[in-house]
């Protein structure tokens, strides 16, 4: 019976965290589009998609940490997840770092075409970085079963997401590069969680 309710309250939790969690970054919408030109949304909601994209094989990454996680239950288990973790680790960083060089080749024209600045591309790619990245502690998170703390990285990250990029848009005036700034400081949260 014990197992149970265990599973009714951690299967809540996450229903209720994942709900909320998607609620933040929908009112994220909300302060966009009434803080930002048309044009400046555009950016933006283009931006959304594109992390909408990078995370369809981020949740494969995630289901296969997970496995890992919930296999490490011995020395041997943990040290084949820590070779896992950094072999990953490298293989996203070296993706990550021949995505940014392409950026870096043609900023100019990415610039002149999609009406984007330079902090706009700068931000892109630290944040994809970071959407890569973060499959590898919610998976770790998730197959140590450990659902308390994966619900809060959903819910932070579309707190501190909200948060941020109302305090840009309403108080500082910013533009879409500084929603960005919104989108990464989100992750930042989620990511700190998942430590």
């Amino acid at each position: 019976m014990e197992q149970k309710s265990t599973f009714f309250r951690q299967s809540g939790w996450m229903v209720l965290a994942t709900t909320f969690g998607g609620l933040l970054m929908w009112a994220v919408h909300k302060v966009a589009t009434g803080s930002l030109s048309e044009s400046e949304y555009s950016a933006f909601g283009m931006f959304l998609r594109v992390l909408n994209l990078m995370s369809i094989p981020a949740c494969g990454l995630q289901a296969v940490f997970a496995r890992q996680a919930a296999v490490a239950l011995d020395e041997e288990g943990r040290s084949r997840l820590s070779a896992l973790v950094r072999g990953a680790v490298r293989l996203i960083f070296i993706f990550w770092a021949v995505c940014t060089l392409v950026v870096l080749v043609f900023h100019s024209q990415l610039q002149e075409v999609f009406k984007l600045s330079g902090l706009f591309l700068t931000l892109s790619a630290v944040i994809g970085l970071l959407i890569l990245l973060r499959p590898i502690g919610v998976g770790i998170l998730q197959g140590k079963q450990n659902f308390c703390w994966v619900g809060w990285s959903q819910i932070f990250d579309g707190a501190g997401r909200l948060l941020m990029v109302m305090l840009i848009l309403f108080w500082l005036k910013g533009q879409s590069a500084g929603a960005l700034t919104g989108v990464l400081f989100g992750l930042i949260l989620c990511l700190g969680v998942c430590m």
